[in-house]
């Protein structure tokens, strides 16, 4: 199985192309300056505008307006057409498709955030799920993954040492979120209902189902390293993509 994964994000090219076979995964950081988040947030929708007013606070309504500025100037890239002029559809657990003229566009996008930062994936071949999670040290990763992990997964993790439950669990739930992601089914879909075959310290791993006469495409999962402190992965229904790491050129 041939599997073209980089171990470090390059900057992003200021054209883009997405060929065959091909992923591409953006990484963007959300708390940007306030002049670049203004220009960003003019590329919204009025109904976009009035969901970022609703935020609490100023921080969380500035990075889902970064957050969504940035989605829609790399979709306006790869279809051609200006940041204003993308629209989106919610599908029944609110995952994002495109809409309007681009409805019938082959373009698959997924998006997550954390904590002041961004992954964006595209393909055109494939439905991809991307998961972002900022690691936390705090958790009862056991009785969570006695909850949403199959017993595989449970047992797996059960038997690493203290010190390396926590890097294993954040790389089976971020795996397991993209896949989720990627099917639309939302957390209803059932995290137990599936088995990501991801051995500790590992880079990828197919994902089976758990359920008699359920039968998933090849799907596999495959993990990033988003940056110190966060746990990453892809979801793709193919087992050799071609993925390129790109950073999103915004300072600040």
């Amino acid at each position: 199985m041939a599997i073209e994964i980089p171990d470090s994000w390059k900057p992003g090219p200021k054209y883009v192309s997405l060929g065959a076979r091909e992923i591409h995964v953006w990484r963007a950081p959300l708390d940007i300056a306030k002049e670049a988040g203004a220009q960003l947030g003019m590329t919204l929708t009025p109904d976009e505008q009035k969901r970022a007013a609703r935020f609490a606070t100023d921080k969380l309504r500035h990075r889902w307006v970064a957050g969504r500025g940035i989605l829609r100037n790399l979709l306006a890239s790869y279809l051609g057409l200006p940041a204003t002029e993308v629209r989106f559809r919610y599908g029944e657990h609110e995952k994002p498709y495109l809409a309007g003229k681009n409805t019938e566009s082959t373009l698959h996008f997924n998006v997550s955030h954390s904590h002041g930062l961004a992954l964006f994936g595209f393909s055109r071949d494939w439905e991809i799920g991307v998961d972002l999670e900022w690691i936390r040290f705090d958790l009862e990763q056991s009785a969570i993954a006695s909850r949403f992990f199959s017993n595989r997964e449970s047992e797996t993790l059960e038997r690493l040492p203290p010190r390396r439950q926590i890097s294993h669990f954040f790389a089976l739930w971020t795996c397991k979120e993209a896949f989720v992601k990627a099917k639309g089914g939302g957390i209803s879909f059932g995290l137990d209902r599936f088995d990501v075959q991801l051995e500790p310290g590992g880079d990828s791993a197919p994902i089976v189902s758990n359920e008699q006469g359920e039968i998933f495409p090849p799907w596999f999962a495959y993990r990033l390293d988003p940056g110190s402190g966060f746990a990453g992965a892809l979801a793709v229904e193919n087992a050799d993509p071609r993925v390129s790491l790109w950073d999103w050129p915004t300072a600040g």
